[in-house]
């Protein structure tokens, strides 16, 4: 029984929903139209945390993980945007999974960005 073929969206609440998909696709990239992001294919992590966990912040339910193809160059366009770019060397410490880093929209929402080993 394999009827799911992948994520079909990522809806969530905003207190600006025009200006956080601006800022998502200005500062991101994420190209939306009319509401659909046609995305590369690729792996999804899909996996619940704990309670506790202490992997994103813990007021927030969720976070958004994005796959990039060149995380050091997205850093450096994000920090010259004025964007806080977050990178720890626990994160990085499994380099058959690849690297990551993070960033918070303007809603503080966290998204991780994750370039996989190639």
């Amino acid at each position: 029984m394999n009827y799911i073929t992948g994520i079909g969206g990522f809806m969530f609440r905003s207190m600006n929903p025009e200006g956080l998909k601006k800022w998502y696709t200005e500062v991101l990239g994420v190209e939306i139209q009319e509401m659909v992001w046609q995305q590369q294919s690729g792996p999804t992590v899909f996996e619940p945390q704990p309670n506790d966990s202490d992997y994103f912040p813990a007021g927030k339910q969720w976070m958004l993980n994005f796959r990039v193809s060149d995380l050091k160059s997205l850093i450096t366009e994000l920090q010259a945007k004025g964007v806080e770019v977050i990178e720890k060397d626990e994160w990085n410490s499994m380099p058959e999974v690849g690297t990551f880093a993070r960033v918070h929209d303007p809603e503080g929402n966290p998204i991780e960005l994750w370039q996989p080993a190639s």
